[in-house]
C-alpha cells in the first residue's frame, strides 16, 4: 500500500498524451488509451494508520489488508492493443488474534491478563512493470451483442514477499508476553532478521479476460485479472524455522520489546514460483431507458467477496451510483466522452478503511471499465 513517484509521473504523462489523442486519431488509425486504478482495503485499522504501524486507537477485529494498483498506457490499432504496464499487489491476511496482539503491542496498550493468542499471518507482495498485449472483438447475433477481450502481460518483478507464520502467544501480564511460531517465507529484503541478500528480480506473466453481453434491456459484464498469473524468481532467498521471543528488552515504562530469535536455516531457492490470485469483477444491469438503469455488482479478490447495487442516471447512464453494504462504501462514476472517472470510499478523513479510484481514457467504450 505504498505510494510510488514513478506511478504519478506516468499518470501525468498519460493525461498529456490523452489530450492530444483527437489529433492523433484524425491522421492515423492508432489511438492512445490509458487506465489508472487502485483499490486499498483494511479491515482492522484505517488506511492511514495501516501505513504507520497501526498507530491509532481506531481498531476493529479483522483478518485482511490489501493494496491493488494498476497503471497501463498504450496504443490501439483496430482490434489490437499494446501498452506499458505497471502494477503493485500487496496482500496481508491474518487471524483476528494476530491482529489484536500486533495492535496492542504496537501502541503499547495494556495486554489482557493470561490470554492465549493463536497466530496466523500470511504476507504476499510484488511490484512489476512490463508490456501488455490485448485482442478484442465484437459479434452481433440477432438481438444479442457480444464483446470480448483477451490480454497477455509479461513483466519484470521486484520487491518479493511471500510467506507465512503460524504459532501461538501467551500474555504474562499487562506489559509482557511470549510467543513461538513456525516461519517459512521468501523475500528480496529480509525485514525480520535483516539478512544481507543481493538484488532479486523475477519474470512474470499473466492472462486477463473481459466479456460483455447485451441483450435487449439486459447487460452482463465480467472481467478476470490474473486468470492465470505467475512470477518466477531466480535464486530467491528464504528463511525457514521457528521464531520465539527469548530475546527481550524492556523500555523505560517497563513495556516489553521483542527481537525475534530464529532456530532454523536460511537458504536460496533456485527457482521460486509465486502464483497470483485472480481478481473477478462482474455486473448485471437492467436498462429501463437510456436515462435509467439498475444493477447488481460483485467483486472478488484475495478470497474476499463483495456484493453491491448500482443505479445509473442521465443520458446514456453518464452518472452511476453504487453501494457496497459489507464495507459501507459509496462509489460514484462519471463518464464524459472517452473519459471515465470513478471514486469510492467508506467515509472521509483519517477513518477511511476502503478506498477505490479509477481514471481511464479510452478511444471507445471499454470492457475494462
Amino acid at each position: 500500500m505504498s505510494c510510488n513517484v514513478s506511478l504519478l509521473r506516468a499518470v501525468l504523462t498519460a493525461l498529456s498524451l490523452s489530450f492530444a489523442c483527437p489529433a492523433v486519431q484524425a491522421d492515423t488509425p492508432l489511438s492512445v488509451y490509458f487506465k489508472a486504478e487502485t483499490f486499498t482495503y483494511s479491515e482492522t485499522v484505517p488506511i492511514e494508520a495501516a501505513l504507520h504501524e497501526w498507530d491509532t486507537t481506531d481498531y476493529e477485529a479483522g483478518e485482511q489488508q490489501w493494496g491493488w494498483n494498476w497503471l497501463e498506457i498504450g496504443v490501439r490499432w483496430k482490434w489490437f492493443a499494446l501498452g506499458y504496464l505497471w502494477r503493485e499487489d500487496y496482500d496481508l491476511r491474518f487471524s483476528e488474534d494476530a491482529a489484536e496482539l500486533y495492535w496492542l503491542t504496537s501502541n503499547q496498550a495494556s495486554l489482557p491478563d493470561d490470554k492465549r493468542y493463536n497466530l496466523d499471518l500470511r504476507a504476499r507482495h510484488f511490484q512489476a512493470d512490463g508490456v501488455r498485449v490485448a485482442f478484442r472483438n465484437h459479434h452481433s447475433i440477432a438481438a444479442l451483442q457480444l464483446d470480448y477481450q483477451v490480454g497477455y502481460s509479461r513483466f519484470r518483478a521486484q520487491d518479493l514477499i511471500d510467506g507465512r507464520l503460524t504459532g501461538s502467544a501467551q500474555t504474562l501480564d499487562d506489559s509482557d508476553y511470549e510467543y513461538q511460531a513456525d516461519l517459512n517465507y521468501h523475500y528480496s529484503e529480509d525485514r525480520l532478521f535483516e539478512r544481507e541478500v543481493g538484488e532479486l528480480t523475477g519474470v512474470g506473466q499473466a492472462v486477463d479476460l473481459a466479456l460483455q453481453v447485451h441483450f435487449q434491456q439486459h447487460r452482463v459484464k465480467l472481467s478476470i485479472t490474473d486468470l492465470y498469473g505467475i512470477i518466477d524468481w531466480e535464486q530467491a532467498p528464504y528463511t525457514e524455522g521457528t521464531v520465539d521471543s527469548d530475546n527481550k528488552r524492556y523500555d523505560s515504562s517497563g513495556y516489553v520489546r521483542v527481537n525475534p530469535t530464529l532456530s532454523g536455516y536460511e537458504g536460496v531457492t533456485a527457482t521460486y514460483r509465486q502464483r497470483l490470485d485472480a481478481r473477478y469483477e462482474s455486473e448485471y444491469e437492467y436498462l429501463f431507458s437510456n436515462r435509467l438503469a439498475a444493477g447488481m455488482m460483485l467483486r472478488r479478490q484475495y478470497d474476499k467477496t463483495f456484493v453491491g447495487a448500482s443505479v445509473a442516471l442521465l443520458q446514456n447512464q453518464k452518472l452511476k451510483l453504487g453501494y457496497w453494504p459489507e464495507i459501507e462504501m459509496i462509489q460514484v462514476q462519471w463518464r464524459a466522452q472517452r473519459w471515465t472517472v470513478s471514486v469510492g470510499a467508506d467515509g472521509v478523513g483519517d477513518g477511511v478503511r476502503a478506498l477505490s479510484l479509477l481514471v481511464a481514457y479510452q478511444p471507445e467504450t471499454s470492457l475494462a471499465q
